[in-house]
């Protein structure tokens, strides 16, 4: 999906390029939960639910705009596999008792706190044995204290790949090769 497709505010999107790697790396097609911690603007929940309609997803965010955005583009498609809860995971974590699984096969980390530590030794009770954990990340600390957690908590078949998109651009009369940030994109099982 372009990002176009869309409503957008100040709150991060997952790039159309780096969204299409990480749900490939997902591999939902075999798969009945997905959890997208750091929904940001539900690009990942939103373009998941339209291509697996029978995928069941739960987006969370700690922030209210992100909450707000995501809904309004859950509404925009029409989605009714999506549920939503505002929630800083893990330390909020009881508020997604009774409206999901007790465990995901798929797992989307989008936004993390410093806490990082923390989200991956509660994620490792959450994910079924054979699950599927993507993250992405901008900050190379940030992606080397998330690899050494996903080790210690005992996740294996670790990938770690680098996505660097440039889109070209009109600059005077010329044209230039306008870049994003490479975003880090990790894959783990349980």
């Amino acid at each position: 999906m372009k990002n176009s497709e869309f409503i957008r505010t100040k709150v991060p999107i997952t790039k159309e390029e780096v969204r299409a790697i990480s749900l490939q790396k997902l591999d939902l097609a075999r798969k009945k939960y997905l959890l997208d911690i750091g929904t940001g603007s539900g690009s990942i929940s939103v373009e998941a639910g339209l291509n697996y309609p029978d995928l069941r997803i739960l987006a969370v965010d700690k922030n209210p705009d992100a909450i707000s955005l995501t809904r309004a583009n859950i509404e925009k498609f029409g989605l009714e596999n999506i549920s939503l809860i505002g929630a800083d995971l893990p330390n909020e974590s009881h508020k997604l008792d009774g409206c999901s699984p007790s465990k995901f096969d798929s797992v989307f980390v989008g936004g993390a706190s410093a806490r990082i530590e923390d989200l991956v030794l509660w994620l490792r009770g959450r994910i079924e044995d054979g699950g599927t954990l993507v993250a992405n990340f901008i900050l190379i600390e940030s992606m080397t204290r998330y690899i050494e957690s996903i080790k210690e908590a005992g996740f294996d078949d670790i990938e770690v790949i680098q996505v660097s998109v440039s889109r070209m651009e009109k600059l005077g009369s010329g044209n230039y090769f306008k870049p994003n940030n490479p975003i880090f994109v990790v894959t783990a099982k349980r």
